[in-house]
């Protein structure tokens, strides 16, 4: 039965016979006899995405079963799979309908299709082993059954054409992986690229490329294929392998240390294999593996009050931490004060709590929290005076020892410092010597005294002189002279002032004292003082300071 013949639904029949009278050769004909022509017309075609596939490559296959019959048929389809496939599960569908459970080397069942119906059937296979002739061939078979007006049952079956796939008879595939998922600054990372030859023939000429990305060096030396170590290699430039035989694998080693945070915190690397087969070069790709840089945002902010302080004052430092990350971290802060100065007990802080016994030389801060800041604060005196230090500066700086445990379980401990803070000290120092001339006098004679007024620090100072002659001496006015100049008169209680001393200046001041005639004594023994005052940022400051000791003989003029 036939297409043409069924689509004018009639098939004609007439008989004839041949004979022979008185030797002539005669034809009769019989009448013609129709009968109509029942059945289903199905047209099996099958198909798939590709004509090419690999080892490992889902294939897609299609069948189209079309009724241009006048009957409609109860068909089942059968499709033996190709050698070398294997059928992926619940991957039937009819007409984009899921058919669970359906195997199409057990047959689908496709129910009644009727007449002018068109069913699309597809399923997938996995290509898991290369053919021998390195071709898939395929072809679909659909049994079917109708019933004549008569009520009769007839069966047949109709085949699809055979299709054929051709399987590329190379095929290489490249795994990229690390040895951890996190990693932090300073880390070194180790990454491992597999290379499988599946396919049917040795590749030649292979290559591994790796581009390390911004953020992170390459370790010199540490490239190994298959364990043996290749210290000139460099994966940015290409590692080279050689050959792989069929069904071989070689292992591809080296290591990256990190060096800083990328902008997404993270690294995501692919490997690039190029080989020679069949006469060309041809590459395949790794998968992405990624890497997240773990980083906590630990800040250390250090000020003082004072950028200007002299001997005896307190000085307050103020001290913040800030965790500007998600991730906790467990802090210690470390404060090694400077030269000159000693902490105040019991002066700490903790976030604005009394924090007593704590010593800037170990402050554990515990854990801080994500999106946190721990204030600390302290006071320590000023214990030196200018020039006691190599510089007239106390230079202090902080440091945080902070730790925290990577989720594959690591624990890493990092060290940030504080910034700089400096405060200058700043103070005269003022001395005085006293020198007596002639130390040996008669009562009634005069004397002169010579002083020597100093300042050797880095502070001007308003100084004004005590204590200039003994009880038993009488001050001649008229005889002061600074520097060589007439000074004006003494000040109530016997003071002199001096005016202003600047650093490094060095001032002369002579007078004259008459020794009383009337002497009970022989040895005047005696000093004089320098009261001294001056401004430091609006703070003012006052101090004393004695002159050497000299002595007086006086002698008893009648012996």
């Amino acid at each position: 039965m036939t297409s043409n013949s069924l689509s004018k639904q009639l098939l004609l029949n007439q008989s004839r016979v041949t004979f022979s009278s008185a030797g002539i050769d005669s034809v009769a004909y019989s009448n013609t006899v129709s009968t109509p022509l029942v059945g289903p017309i199905l047209k099996l075609v099958k198909s798939a995405e590709h004509t090419q596939v690999t080892l490992g490559q889902t294939i897609t296959y299609s069948l189209t079963l079309h009724n241009t019959g006048n009957k409609d048929a109860l068909v089942t389809l059968y499709d033996r799979l190709p050698e070398g496939t294997a059928f992926i599960s619940n991957s039937v569908l009819r007409d984009g309908v899921p058919l669970p459970g359906t195997h199409p080397s057990a047959g689908i069942q496709l129910g009644i299709v009727s007449v002018q119906t068109l069913v699309r059937i597809v399923f997938q296979v996995i290509l898991i082993a290369l053919p021998k002739d390195l071709q898939l061939v395929n072809q679909g078979l659909a049994d079917f059954s109708f019933q004549t007006d008569e009520g009769r049952k007839v069966t047949g079956s109709v085949s699809s054409n055979s299709f054929i796939l051709q399987v590329q008879g190379v095929k290489v595939t490249a795994h990229l992986k690390a040895n951890t998922e996190q990693t932090f600054i300073g880390d070194t990372v180790t990454y491992s690229i597999s290379v499988m030859n599946q396919g049917s023939q040795t590749i030649h000429d292979a290559v591994a490329t790796f581009r390390v990305l911004e953020g992170a060096v390459f370790v010199p030396g540490s490239v190994m294929v298959n364990e043996v170590y290749m210290p000139s290699s460099n994966p940015n430039l290409g590692i080279p392998a050689g050959s792989i035989a069929r069904d071989t694998s070689i292992n591809i080693s080296f290591r990256v240390q990190i060096t800083q945070v990328p902008a997404d915190s993270q690294f995501t690397n692919q490997a690039f294999i190029r080989y020679q087969a069949d006469h060309s070069y041809q590459e395949v790709d790794s998968n992405f593996v990624t890497i997240n840089v773990i980083q906590p945002a630990i800040s250390l902010s250090k000020q003082v009050n004072w950028l200007r302080a002299t001997h005896g004052d307190k000085l307050f430092y103020e001290l913040v931490v800030t965790n500007d990350a998600a991730i906790a971290v467990d802090a210690v802060l470390v404060d090694v004060l400077p030269k000159g100065v000693l902490f105040i007990w019991d002066s700490m802080q903790l976030n604005g709590q009394s924090f007593n016994g704590g010593r800037p030389e170990e402050i554990r801060l515990g854990t801080l929290r994500a999106y946190t800041q721990t204030t600390i604060s302290f006071q320590v005196n000023v214990t030196t005076l200018v020039g006691e230090l190599t510089t007239a500066e106390l230079v202090n700086q902080a440091k945080v020892y902070y730790t925290f445990r990577l989720p594959d379980g690591r624990l890493v401990q990092e060290t940030i410092m504080s910034n700089t803070v400096s405060t200058g000290l700043f103070s005269p120092i003022i001395q005085l010597n006293v020198d007596v001339r002639p130390d040996v006098i008669e009562p009634d004679e005069t004397v002169e005294f010579v002083l020597e007024l100093t300042n050797s620090g880095n502070w001007t100072a308003d100084v004004i002189l005590t204590d200039l002659v003994p009880m038993e001496a009488t001050l001649l006015n008229v005889s002061i002279q600074i520097q060589g100049m007439p000074a004006a008169s003494l000040f109530a209680g016997g003071l002199l002032y001096v005016g202003n001393i600047i650093p490094k200046a060095r001032i002369n001041i002579t007078y004259l004292a008459r020794i009383s005639g009337y002497m009970e004594v022989s040895r005047i023994r005696g000093h004089a003082v320098a009261q001294y005052r001056f401004d430091l940022d609006g703070r003012t400051y006052r101090s004393e300071v004695r002159s050497n000791s000299y002595l007086i003989i006086v002698e008893d003029p009648d012996e």
